[in-house]
């Protein structure tokens, strides 16, 4: 509540439009005029009375924070082809638009005044806003509720403006209460850019609180740094999503992926490589014909060898040769043998 007396004389000059009496703080907020219905208003005729005007800050609608959006600021997304076992990190951007309540009461601020004059009087009135008809609405309170004005002084009240409610009515208070002093049709006044709301929200992710700020559209802007371990073997993949909430409720945030790199090729030895380049080509060839010759040698030994035949491949290459001898000794035994017989029978 504040009470105010009247400025110097030149600026309480009442200024005279369309029949109603504004006052300076209302010309000076651009605001619509309020025009006044009852014997206490002021006007040209009585001097002194009451007036009214929307003060220059009007209050602004209450506001709840909207839905949150959760990103990640890296593009691509994903970590592919890291080294197994390698720290991976991702910063999340958590974005929280405000918006006006659906539930937000439309309120007024009015700048009241107990003009100076012949006929000015102490004014002790209660505040209410009513509809057209002058009933007092539900809900339909101001602040302060009630207020006793003297001559020359001012206050400044707030309503709060139900649905139906098209006036802010001052009723006489006191023994003889109830008489309607003075009644402020309401116009469509200019309201203020709706603020944030004054509570931040509570933000985590994976557990850990995130502060943040609010921008100039009244937005909630905040980001965390996300560190996951990239598996610890070659050719994985693991998929991570954090965990995170909003004054307690669960939102959905976006996943990433991490793979890893494929196992590299096995690298020869050097004495290996040094082989391999100066191996005999005719070695592939024998090893390639090995099982044939040992499939043959197997043949061989598993036959029933002759008495004094020779073993292997040298004896087999002279049997030949030593046939051809012994068949020659025996012709010449035998050629001797008939030649000692015949000397014989002529003796």
């Amino acid at each position: 509540m504040r009470l105010r007396h009247p400025l110097a004389t030149a600026s309480a000059v009442a200024i005279m439009a369309a029949g109603v009496l504004l006052s300076p703080a209302a010309l000076a907020a651009q605001q619509p005029s309020l025009e006044c219905n009852g014997f206490t208003c002021a006007n040209p005729i009585i001097t002194g009375g009451v007036s009214a005007a929307y003060t220059t800050d009007q209050p602004g609608p209450d506001t709840v924070w909207g839905t949150p959006q959760v990103g990640l600021a890296e593009t691509p997304a994903d970590a592919l082809d890291v080294e197994p076992g390698s720290t991976v990190t991702r910063t999340y951007e958590v974005t929280i638009p405000s918006q006006v309540s659906p539930t937000s009461p439309h309120r007024v601020s009015l700048l009241i005044e107990n003009g100076t004059g012949l006929f000015s009087v102490p004014l002790d009135m209660r505040l209410h806003v009513t509809d057209a008809a002058g009933t007092e609405l539900p809900g339909g309170t101001c602040t302060p509720a009630e207020q006793r004005l003297n001559a020359g002084e001012q206050v400044t009240v707030t309503c709060t403006v139900p649905e139906g409610g098209t006036r802010v009515t001052a009723f006489r208070r006191g023994s003889y209460g109830g008489e309607q002093l003075a009644a402020w049709t309401l116009a469509s006044q200019t309201q203020p850019t709706p603020a944030a709301p004054a509570t931040a929200p509570a933000v985590t992710v994976d557990g850990q609180s995130v502060a943040g700020t609010v921008d100039a559209d009244g937005t909630w802007r905040g980001t965390a740094v996300v560190t996951r371990q990239a598996p610890d073997t070659n050719g994985a993949e693991a998929t991570h999503t954090p965990e995170v909430t909003v004054d307690c409720a669960p939102v959905t945030a976006p996943s990433f992926r991490v793979t890893t790199k494929a196992a590299p090729a096995p690298v020869p030895s050097p004495t290996q490589s040094a082989t391999g380049s100066e191996q005999d080509p005719t070695a592939s060839a024998s090893a390639t014909e090995g099982p044939t010759a040992a499939a043959v040698s197997a043949t061989a030994s598993s036959r029933p060898q002759q008495k004094g035949s020779g073993t292997g491949s040298a004896r087999l290459a002279a049997t030949g040769p030593q046939t051809l001898g012994a068949l020659t000794f025996a012709l010449v035994l035998v050629g001797a043998g008939a030649l000692s017989l015949r000397r014989t029978r002529r003796a």
